[in-house]
Parts: C-alpha cells; sequence; structure tokens
C-alpha cells in the first residue's frame, strides 16, 4: 500500500468522523420516527430564528463552536481509525471497515446523548456485518447469521430478566 492510499483512506475516514457529531445532535429532534422520516429530516437545514440579542449570538456561536471541536476530534479519531484497518486488515476491506467504524461511531454519540441506541443505526451495521462475512474469507454468512442472532437474543432475554426481576423483586 502506498503512502497516497493510505491518505486518502484516512481523509475519507476524516470526513467520515466529521459527520459524526452534527448527525446525532439532528437525530434527536426527530425522535420517535420510523426510518422514512429520518431519513427525511435528518439532512434538511434549520431554522435559525431571527433574534439580535448578544446574549442569544454569544449562545450561537458557543454551541457551533463546540460542534467545531467534537467534529474535529471525532474526524481525527476516524481517520487513525480508517488508517489503522487499512494497514492491519487490508485496503480491499476499508468500504466494509468504513461502513462499520461511522455506524458505531453513530450510535456511541447517540446513546452518549440520549441514553438510547435507535435501529435506525443498529440494522445498518448488522448489513455491514452480513457483507463484510460475504467479502471475506474470515467468516461464513452463516457464522455472520448465527452471531446476529445470539446478539439480538441476547440482549432480549436480558431485558427480559431484568423485567421479570423488577417486578418480582
Amino acid at each position: 500500500m502506498t503512502y497516497t492510499t493510505l491518505i486518502f483512506i484516512m481523509l475519507f475516514g476524516f470526513i467520515g468522523g466529521m459527520i459524526i457529531p452534527v448527525t446525532a445532535s439532528r437525530f434527536g429532534k426527530i425522535l420517535p420516527a420510523d426510518p422514512g422520516l429520518t431519513l427525511a429530516l435528518l439532512w434538511h437545514r434549520p431554522k435559525i430564528a431571527k433574534n439580535k440579542s448578544n446574549a442569544h449570538y454569544a449562545l450561537w456561536r458557543y454551541k457551533w463552536q463546540k460542534m467545531l471541536y467534537f467534529s474535529l476530534s471525532w474526524g481525527f479519531v476516524m481517520a487513525g481509525l480508517f488508517a489503522c484497518s487499512a494497514v492491519y486488515l487490508g485496503v480491499e476491506h476499508i468500504v466494509w471497515i468504513g461502513c462499520f467504524l461511522v455506524t458505531i461511531g453513530l450510535l456511541m454519540a447517540v446513546d452518549h446523548q440520549y441514553f438510547l441506541l435507535p435501529d435506525f443505526f443498529t440494522i445498518p451495521l448488522l448489513f455491514c456485518g452480513f457483507g463484510f462475512a460475504l467479502a471475506t474469507d474470515f467468516l461464513t454468512p452463516w457464522n455472520s447469521f448465527l452471531g446476529a442472532v445470539f446478539g439480538y437474543v441476547l440482549c432480549t432475554v436480558s431485558v427480559w430478566g431484568n423485567a421479570f426481576a423488577l417486578k418480582t423483586g
């Protein structure tokens, strides 16, 4: 792998990381929503009120600076993760690994802000895992399917067990 390829991969990782905080902050404004409504409203332009007070302007500026710092941080982290993935796992798998990393980053950011893991992001993660299993020799599709079923069943059983324990206790 050449340095030009690595820099190109890091650039894509940086751009993917930059959109994570913006997407996560926008996601909470449209909850609860089905996937179609989420796609329609996630990227619309926000309406900003025309308020000329200095306090409002200072708050607006602080929020945008904070978003810029978070975006830059996520961008640098994702650029490093993309580069490590390309070096250690190979460039031929970077599309699947990149989708996985950006989706995991979105899930982390949404969970950090709203304490939930929406199906809008977990279902693409499931398909990304299936695609990775089909495209590589690491896993068979059957192993990937069993892992997905086990992951969802384990979460369901743990929630059921906690609800049962709270109800009887």
